[in-house]
């Protein structure tokens, strides 16, 4: 294991190359050099056109290198007497450009079947519900799909091909038990024009897939939509917040394919990585508003799931949210891609390996879960001290100890590193990756109790760790000699060495820049300002800026109706309790209007955020519903221009209660506000603010 490996082989299936990114069975080429891909999802027919940039460009700034995105028929061809629609935010090509102009490769996935969260997983009702069967290779729906799929490639033609920034294409999702049918989609689509270097399926609940076609994508969810609201925290959830070598998730995908259907793995299926380097898939925005006026585009109970969805909310919490903001979660994902870019090369040419004292089971909370990447000399520890929902105790006095070396060398003494070099308390909550016999030029950094996160390059290369809440800070670069401390600020004299402390410099919702590859800074309601790390001075300094200045507004809402008392339920399929449907919110909705916003300019970018409780909201603009909310007890927040608000648009917020009685599940802070059996359903306006987004671009 010592010593740099060679570059692996590019192999090209089915002679479909690009110039710039290659498979081999090891790892992702980018350049000719190994690679660390990041991929980050965004709809662009969720999000409207003139977002794209900005959204793009957020997720750069969060370390993502690929953007992927499902291509949605029935957003482009709701009925298929009528050509497909290629306008205005249902544009790919132009999305496609505009993610290359960010920065970003593209993964697109085609389907047909996409799932999503969408009707009928992206068909068109005439296609999901005719007579014949669907995602078969039965000829009237190949010829449906064939049709989609020859506009759809004539539409892309300019941005495909071995120089374009589409580098993927997928085919399906979660189909697991028909192999031919994914290699008869994987022919279609080449022989269309749909061409990529990287062309994948998802292989999760064990999928049999044909190898030769498609690049096995794997995937972990630590929550779901397939368990009952009153059910415990599920254990295909939790085994995620533990170090293992298994890639398959078994949950995954159990709203649409049931438990006992799901086909045995044949004996003979490859292992993953036996084809191609084992990999993973799996940021928010809105369903649109149909064509069909009729019925919505969101997956439903009528449609034949088991869940119903908001009619046009699609947020999940991501790093990105519904109205364009970073989340906290960006930042924390921003380091943790940072570092995948800065030495993505050196981690592909290690290997995983567990420790030889694991957790005993899901339920122990006093093992450390660590793992390590490594070479047989330098190697990364990971540390995944967290789990949601239920909250581990104060790990006391952990050191551990990371083996190096050649294994079953003969004549080598094995390599044992105690990190770090004095034992700290793990608080609940932290997440590492500490560098071990980490080589940094000339010098070696022995062990760090701080969390690697980038290089930044100069004469004297800076390379920047991070510290943990509640773990000091060890550095040891040579036997018996430690730093500590959050004083430290360079090791033994080496200048090319040192510790920023994220907890107090960061920057936050910075995108990676605007077309002249300016740093764009945003702030909601006050003066956008932000920091860089001078690695020359080894200092923070002020970046200069130029711009908008964001404000507050003052914003008022006066309730108006109170709505027919709520029922315990709406109706229910599998257990899963029915959303409301348009006629019962109209019915039982109180309703707040609101005012204040007149004031506001043509230039001005307003974000509403609506603090409430009950079961469902809808916020409508000139008496129309144009975006809706389930209510889980956190900040509903809408980027009101989105939305076909304009300076003199009459607002209001309607608000279903929560019936006592509700089957619905809660996380812990919203259910403490739940109502008790007997008492009055829940129904609250707390707080309705307003504040104008500024943006400032950097002046040097």
């Amino acid at each position: 294991m010592t010593g740099a490996a060679a570059t692996p082989t590019p192999q090209a299936r089915h002679g479909v190359t690009h110039s710039r990114v290659a498979l081999t069975r090891e790892a992702v080429l980018v350049d000719g050099a190994p690679a660390l891909p990041v991929s980050g999802e965004l709809h662009y027919s969720r999000v409207p056109r003139e977002r794209w940039e900005e959204r793009l460009r957020l997720l750069r700034s969060g370390g993502v290198t690929i953007v992927s995105s499902y291509v949605f028929w029935n957003h482009h061809q709701p009925r298929l007497d009528a050509e497909p629609d290629f306008d205005d935010r249902l544009d790919v090509a132009a999305f496609v450009r505009a993610a290359a102009d960010a920065g970003l490769f593209v993964i697109l996935r085609i389907g047909p079947w996409c799932h999503g969260e969408a009707r009928y997983g992206g068909l068109p009702d005439e296609v999901a519900t005719a007579a014949h069967p669907v995602r078969t290779d039965d000829p009237r729906y190949l010829a449906q799909v064939e049709a989609w799929w020859g506009a759809l490639a004539s539409h892309l033609e300019a941005v495909l091909g071995p120089d374009g920034p589409v580098v993927g294409i997928q085919i399906e999702n979660e189909l697991v038990d028909d192999p031919a049918h994914i290699a008869t989609l994987a022919a279609l689509a080449r022989r269309l024009g749909l061409r990529a270097a990287i062309t994948t399926a998802t292989a999760w609940l064990g999928a049999r897939l044909p190898v030769d076609d498609v690049m096995p994508l794997y995937g972990g969810y630590s929550d779901g939509f397939w368990v009952d609201h009153d059910a415990p925290w599920h254990d295909t959830f939790r085994e995620h917040f533990f170090f293992s070598h298994v890639w398959d998730d078994p949950g995954i995908g159990a709203d649409v394919t049931a438990q006992d259907a799901r086909p045995a793995p044949p004996a003979d299926m490859p292992a993953p990585g036996a084809h191609y380097p084992v990999a993973t898939c799996e940021l928010g925005g809105a369903n649109p508003v149909p064509v069909l006026a009729a019925d919505t585009l969101e997956e439903s109970q009528r449609t034949g799931y088991p869940n119903d969805l908001p009619r046009y909310d699609y947020d999940f919490h991501a790093p990105i949210g519904a109205a364009g903001l970073a989340t906290p979660t960006h930042a924390a994902l921003r380091r943790q891609h940072a570092l995948l870019e800065a030495f993505g090369e050196r981690l592909t040419r290690m290997s995983s390996r567990l420790p030889e004292v694991m957790p005993t089971g899901l339920d122990d909370t006093t093992t450390v879960r660590w793992a390590t990447r490594t070479d047989g000399e330098a190697a990364l520890l990971v540390i995944s001290w967290h789990q949601p929902h239920e909250p581990l105790p104060t790990l006391v006095g952990v050191q551990l100890e990371v083996p190096g070396g050649d294994e079953g060398a003969a004549g080598t003494e094995p390599i044992v590193t105690r990190v770090p070099a004095l034992p700290v308390d793990l608080p609940a909550g932290t997440l590492a990756h500490w560098p071990v016999r980490w080589p940094l030029g000339a010098l070696t950094l022995g062990s760090a109790s701080a969390s690697l996160v980038t290089e930044l390059p100069g004469p004297s290369p800076v390379t920047v760790l991070a510290a943990h809440d509640g773990v000091p800070v060890m550095l040891e670069v040579a036997a018996g000699v430690a730093l500590t401390g959050d004083g430290v600020d360079a090791v033994c004299g080496h200048p090319g060495v040192w510790r920023v402390d994220a907890r107090s410099s960061r920057l936050l919702d910075v995108t990676e820049g605007d077309a002249a590859g300016r740093i764009v800074v945003r702030s909601l309601g006050g003066t956008p300002s932000a920091r860089r790390f001078d690695a020359r001075a080894g200092a923070w300094v002020a970046l200069p800026l130029s711009g908008a200045v964001g404000r507050p507004v003052a914003v008022s809402a006066i309730a108006a109706d109170t709505g027919a008392p709520v029922p315990a339920g709406y109706g229910a399929r599998e257990r899963r309790a029915a959303a409301p449907s348009a006629d019962e919110r109209e019915r039982h909705a109180h309703r707040w209007v609101l005012s204040g916003l007149d004031a506001l300019g043509p230039d001005d970018d307003p974000v509403l955020t609506v603090d409430w409780a009950g079961d469902v909201a809808e916020l409508t603009v000139d008496g129309r519903v144009v975006l809706d909310r389930f209510w889980d007890g956190s900040p509903w927040i809408v980027r009101l221009r989105d939305h076909g608000w304009r300076p003199g648009s009459a607002l209001e917020v309607r608000v279903v209660p929560l019936h006592a009685a509700a089957a619905v599940h809660l996380p812990r802070d919203a259910a403490a506000r739940r109502p008790t059996a007997g008492s009055e359903p829940l129904v609250a306006l707390d707080a309705v603010t307003c504040a104008t987004l500024g943006v400032a671009v950097e002046t040097q």
